[in-house]
């Protein structure tokens, strides 16, 4: 990997998200073959598998055959997991409410049946000619209690467990010098950093390896880094030492594009200075 990723890759404000990946073969490790004609429809399980309380056993495959359901529904089933958002006929929102259940994604079928609940309550609120829009309730906390900023309805808890026993894990990140870092997913290290998702998807040596080796970097501020990849948040005591790794981080979260850590990172310093000057003065 270049040892200077901004250099190499620039000014990444336009990163899309997960959304991004939706229906996409890059990065997928998952297939599903919907319909009587058996279209395939590519998919992460680590995406599939961090969506509320997906059904795991299903992942123990890399083909999922569900030839009763229709590609519309698993579409719009798919577009909510990835985006937070998606729409369907009201004619398929049972459908889509049924598989849900099927696979244990429990927000979207809770979006369902109130919708279904609503229409029968009253008809007139739905235009027959257009799709039904659901979104995920940004006010509905997620599992696990964490601040996942990414309004999709992911299971942080299994999320964070995925990093820790590496399950579904496609890259072995590793540091020059301290040797072995973690088991990662490739999809999880390009949602946070666009950088990340140039070197899995622009054909550069680790698009095709399963293993990445980084220059130059922290140690410990990596670590924290790639935790909140996975848990949307960090906390760090207020020390000298931990003002340094902070102060590291902010870098790191620059060099990697990481835009919300960078602004978690400097909104704890300014705090930090805050109280020491209140200190000061009082």
């Amino acid at each position: 990997m270049e040892e200077d990723l901004r250099n190499e890759f620039g000014n990444f404000d336009n990163h899309q998200g997960l959304g991004s990946f939706l229906e996409s073969w890059e990065l997928s490790d998952v297939y599903f073959l919907v319909g009587m004609e058996e279209r395939a429809v590519p998919a992460h399980k680590v995406i599939l598998a961090a969506a509320d309380n997906f059904d795991l056993s299903l992942l123990d495959q890399d083909v999922i055959l569900i030839k009763d359901v229709s590609y519309p529904v698993l579409r719009a089933f798919l577009r909510f997991i990835y985006s937070g958002f998606t729409q369907i006929p009201e004619s398929l929102l049972s459908s889509l409410r049924d598989l849900s259940v099927r696979f244990g994604v429990t927000s979207l079928v809770k979006q369902c049946e109130e919708v279904i609940k609503r229409f029968k309550l009253n008809k007139k609120l739905f235009d027959s000619g257009k799709n039904i829009e659901i979104s995920y309730p940004s006010s509905q906390p997620h599992c696990g209690g964490a601040a996942f900023p990414l309004g999709l309805p992911v299971n942080v808890q299994r999320l964070e467990q995925f990093l820790i026993t590496g399950a579904f894990s496609d890259v072995d990140v590793s540091i020059e010098g301290h040797g072995h870092i973690a088991r990662s997913h490739k999809v999880i290290l390009g949602l946070w950093s666009l950088p990340f998702m140039k070197m899995f998807t622009n054909g550069m040596s680790e698009s095709v390896s399963s293993e990445v080796c980084l220059k130059d970097v922290s140690l410990k501020a990596f670590k924290i880094m790639i935790n909140y990849f996975y848990s949307g948040g960090f906390n760090l005591e207020n020390t000298d030492d931990s003002n340094i790794l902070l102060l590291e981080l902010v870098l790191l979260a620059d060099q990697f594009g990481v835009s919300l850590l960078h602004q978690d990172c400097c909104k704890t310093l300014l705090e930090r200075l805050s109280e020491g000057w209140n200190s000061t003065i009082g």
